[in-house]
């Protein structure tokens, strides 16, 4: 099945569902694992054959997925499940950031941006979505927070058996150095990620080109989704370990997206410190 992933802009230049301020959750550590896993277990909305977009569970059930939440100025990021409802006039959206619940109403001036006042967030997927990126901008007290990830409605682990899956994407890592918020990088390239959730089992790579070796990532699968670790190499200019989690969505499972962090990222050259941080989907590639 072929479906479009919807965009919005929040703030000055970030893509994506905003939710600015107000964290909670798990807090990454040297590899940035911490709170990877924790953030995996949340009650996901599962499509069925019936009801596999996010405009038909929007209003109902809601959409679930993942976020990351990067606080540059505290060095800090933290991994997050999330969930969102509307009303069904449209007019409220319930979220919830990791069990923490937050109730925002549609602004007036501007249609699908709902606030509570610290809360910012657009949301307003295409019927025919059954994933939607989310990221932007904003202020939570001292500290500036940038939350994006991917809600949607999410693959039934039954219906991902079949053995060996291949998913292709693009990821740019961005890069920012430790206690300096002015010192930014990024690491671009494509990655590939194959699962079997027949076996539990999950491995991939990350590529410039194709061939070149930016990192490798492994781990397993985790109910409907997985964690792993993506381990940079030499071509990428960094050395360190970047969490990876991710959730399969629509119907079939066509879709992967997910989010990767990880603090203690060196410069190979500079030997700096940076945190980093991206979002990614990929699609069911043919064998």
């Amino acid at each position: 099945m072929s479906f479009s992933t919807t965009k919005f802009l929040c703030g000055a230049a970030f893509i994506g569902l905003s939710a600015c301020g107000g964290s909670g959750g798990g807090t990454s550590g040297a590899s940035g694992a911490a709170g990877a896993a924790d953030a995996l277990d949340y009650d996901p909305v599962f499509a069925t054959s019936g009801n596999p977009t996010i405009g038909a569970s929007k209003a109902n059930t809601g959409v679930t997925g993942l976020a990351i939440l990067t606080d540059g100025f505290n060095d800090r990021l933290t991994f997050e499940s999330v969930r969102i409802r509307t009303s069904s006039d449209g007019e409220t959206l319930f979220l919830t950031l990791n069990g923490k619940s937050y109730t925002l109403t549609e602004q007036s001036s501007s249609p699908g941006i709902y606030s509570d006042g610290q809360l910012v967030l657009p949301f307003n997927p295409d019927d025919n979505d059954f994933v939607f990126e989310f990221g932007s901008s904003g202020i939570t007290g001292n500290a500036f927070g940038l939350r994006s990830g991917f809600v949607g409605v999410e693959t039934p682990t039954a219906n991902l058996t079949g053995g060996s899956t291949l998913y292709r994407g693009g990821l740019v890592i961005n890069l920012d150095a430790t206690g300096d918020v002015f010192d930014i990088d990024q690491i671009a390239g494509t990655l590939e990620i194959t699962t079997n959730f027949d076996n539990d089992t999950m491995s991939g790579a990350f590529l410039l080109g194709l061939s070149t070796s930016l990192g490798t990532v492994s781990g397993s699968t985790q109910g409907n989704g997985i964690l792993g670790t993506l381990t940079l190499q030499d071509a990428s200019g960094y050395s360190g370990n970047l969490e990876v989690i991710a959730k399969a969505f629509g119907q079939d499972g066509d879709t992967l997206a997910g989010i990767t962090g990880g603090t203690g990222i060196v410069n190979d050259t500079t030997d700096v410190d940076y945190n980093g941080e991206g979002v990614f989907k990929l699609e069911e590639v043919p064998f």
